[in-house]
């Protein structure tokens, strides 16, 4: 299943047409082909079309595609191959798990998409 936590996941919290470092304040997902193309929306809503994105170059983009707006993607998305949750875990993982979050007597599931 495709969700904002997913694709925002699957980029590293990188804006995928500027590639500032995202946090929960300036991220968004965009559509690559802007859902008016589709005549369905759920068919905008797919691996290939969704990128992390901050709000700036989203606002940038408009309901363009990025090529009429001028802007260019740092990678082609994909579907990952796998995915990992990790629901909680002692400190020392940090230093493996690169993308955890952990809290302090109140966990925080953070989830791990693997490319490879």
């Amino acid at each position: 299943t495709v969700s904002k936590k997913y694709i925002l996941a699957r980029d590293k919290m990188t804006c995928q047409y500027c590639s500032v470092k995202l946090d929960h304040s300036n991220s968004s997902v965009d559509h690559v082909v802007p859902i008016s193309y589709f005549n369905k929306r759920d068919k905008a809503n797919t691996w290939d079309n969704l990128v992390a994105c901050c709000k700036k170059c989203n606002a940038k983009k408009r309901d363009r595609r990025p090529e009429d707006a001028g802007m260019e993607l740092l990678s082609k998305p994909r579907q990952p191959i796998s995915f990992m949750t990790i629901q909680q875990g002692p400190e020392i993982w940090r230093k493996y798990v690169s993308t955890m979050q952990i809290k302090r007597n109140n966990y925080e599931e953070q989830t791990i998409v693997t490319n490879t």
